[in-house]
């Protein structure tokens, strides 16, 4: 678990203040307040990362990496799996691409990806890309494409036209909100279309790299299995488990993100 907390900067003179009085005393709140929430919750450990304008203000590790291992102590440098907050960085770099007028969130979907199609094929038209983003493509919450494990780009997009094809839109696009993966998933397939390049090397080339988030990527499915990595884990039977979540490429942007609170500090 990673917890980031971002402190309120008052804007004076075109200058950013943040004030933090008594800090030493409030770092201590904090940490025992975090240490009654992982006893009270149950929680193996966690990474905290306290931020205000200029940086950050304290970060530290709590707890393990694995609960069978209490040799095993995170730090602020330890990745997690940040499973949504994936979909963050990808709303980012698609309005990046928005600005560089490479896309427009104004156009519909079948513009970039014109295979794309639900049942209602001419509902399926009215969709534009920012209704993706806003989860309002009208798309069910139980599409997903956890289950395609091939990396190829042209396989990934017949399983998942195969998918699309039998699926009836909750509502009309821009009126229902419904939250489903497969919208960040597409978004995905989008930002390949338009730079021509594989998602998890433009997500490490344009945002990742420049911001010096030199520990964030998606890792699993390069090969570089980083040190310093906790392990998921999962309530079975009552009880906290390790749990080794199998993540796909198809679901890299909805999903597969690895961070840590250091690197999620630069980002905010």
């Amino acid at each position: 678990m990673i917890v980031v907390v971002i402190l309120s900067s008052l804007l004076i003179q075109n200058e950013i203040h943040a004030a933090i009085d008594n800090k030493n005393e409030k770092i201590i709140k904090i940490e025992s307040e975090i240490e009654q929430n992982m006893i009270r919750h149950n929680i193996p450990g966690m990474s905290f990362a306290l931020v205000n304008a200029d940086g950050i203000v304290f970060s530290k590790g709590y707890g393990t990496l694995d609960s069978r291992d209490d040799t095993l102590v995170i730090n602020e440098d330890t990745n997690f799996h940040i499973g949504s907050l994936s979909k963050v960085f990808v709303s980012l770099a698609i309005m990046k691409l928005h600005e560089e007028k490479k896309i427009s969130v104004e156009k519909p979907v079948v513009d970039y990806l014109p295979w794309f199609s639900t049942k209602d094929e001419q509902l399926s038209k009215q969709i534009k890309i920012k209704h993706l983003l806003s989860h309002t493509s009208g798309l069910p919450g139980r599409l997903n494409v956890h289950e395609i494990e091939e990396t190829d780009r042209q396989e990934i997009i017949s399983q998942i036209k195969k998918k699309l094809r039998n699926a009836k839109l909750v509502g009309t696009p821009g009126d229902t909100y419904e939250y489903t993966n497969m919208n960040t998933d597409l978004l995905q397939l989008v930002i390949e279309e338009v730079t021509g390049k594989k998602f998890t090397t433009y997500m490490e080339t344009n945002i990742f790299n420049p911001l010096n988030m030199s520990r964030t990527g998606y890792f699993i499915f390069n090969g570089s299995h980083l040190s310093n990595t906790a392990m998921g884990h999962r309530y079975h039977w009552g009880k906290i488990k390790p749990y080794d979540e199998k993540l796909v490429y198809a679901t890299s942007g909805s999903a597969g993100l690895s961070s840590n609170g250091n690197d999620l500090s630069k980002f905010i």
